[in-house]
């Protein structure tokens, strides 16, 4: 298991949607290890159905803005992978 002060600091309320605690135990989050394996192709599939999945669900699982606001970080890291590419940049997050 990684560092518990991480895995503290993580698993505070407000970071349920940017790095929940039971996606950073691992030495590397789970969204570069599914990035870096994915086609770019891919990886903005699953990042467009993510934020589709959340949205569609937001009303029936009783914390609206939390799906919400993961649907938005999503739709960030899509935003930042489109511009990279757009750039010609390598992905790096």
């Amino acid at each position: 298991m990684g560092d518990p002060r991480f895995i503290e600091f993580v698993s505070e309320p407000s970071e349920m949607v940017n790095h929940p605690a039971h996606y950073a135990n691992r030495a590397y989050e789970t969204i570069d290890v599914i990035e870096d394996t994915l086609t770019s192709e891919q990886f903005i599939g699953m990042l467009l159905g993510n934020a589709m999945k959340y949205l569609s669900r937001c009303q029936a699982k009783g914390n609206m803005i939390q799906d919400v606001m993961k649907a938005v970080w999503y739709l960030d890291r899509l935003t930042d992978t489109l511009e990279r590419e757009e750039d010609g940049q390598e992905m790096m997050f």
